[in-house]
């Protein structure tokens, strides 16, 4: 009975995704997995560009949103 649980487990999702990872990575050439590592930091650096803008027109859109609320607060006074 436990021997069929262990082999039900080994061909689950995660750990025969593992596996296959693993086999596939070693069979790829060092060229392949640089291309691919480059491919991944040039991703990463637009992402990390794309966050940097985005954050900086939120923090303008909030400053002219509290320049706003100042001066509707002061007409109301």
């Amino acid at each position: 009975m436990l021997s069929m649980l262990n082999v039900g487990h080994q061909w689950a999702a995660g750990p025969r995704r593992f596996l296959f990872r693993h086999t596939f990575d070693r069979l790829r050439s060092e060229e392949a997995m640089f291309v691919r590592a480059e491919k991944n930091v040039n991703k990463l650096n637009l992402s990390g560009e794309l966050m940097k803008k985005e954050s900086k027109t939120l923090l303008e859109r909030a400053a002219l949103a509290e320049k706003d609320m100042i001066r509707g607060e002061t007409e109301l006074k």
